[in-house]
């Protein structure tokens, strides 16, 4: 069985229009350039946490809280509620024991 290898980016979805509201609810308007910086934001955290569910190393782990907090960041700046920023990390301890160190090689 020599098939192609699970990569998440191969099932990301762009976000849709409709997931543009700000934490009342009510829609927001987003120009071209703040659609883009909200999306490529949103697409790395998406990705960071995909990976970080198939292979939970530390490294990943922490990258997971960096591009949450980017996430986060990015939303009020623009007015915008995707995700609430308890959900910004990666949902686990610190040291849990379930995320393994990085191997150096």
């Amino acid at each position: 069985m020599g098939g192609k290898k699970y990569d998440p980016a191969d099932n990301y979805r762009p976000l849709a229009d409709s997931r543009f509201c700000d934490i009342d609810g009510r829609t927001v308007k987003l120009t071209v350039g703040q659609r883009g910086e909200l999306e490529g934001v949103g697409r790395e955290h998406d990705l960071v946490r995909s990976w970080f569910a198939l292979e939970r190393g530390r490294s990943r782990y922490n990258r997971v809280g960096e591009t949450g907090a980017e996430l986060v960041r990015v939303q009020a700046k623009l007015g915008v509620w995707l995700i609430h920023p308890c959900n910004a990390h990666a949902g686990l301890s610190v040291d849990d024991p379930g995320i393994v160190e990085d191997l150096v090689v």
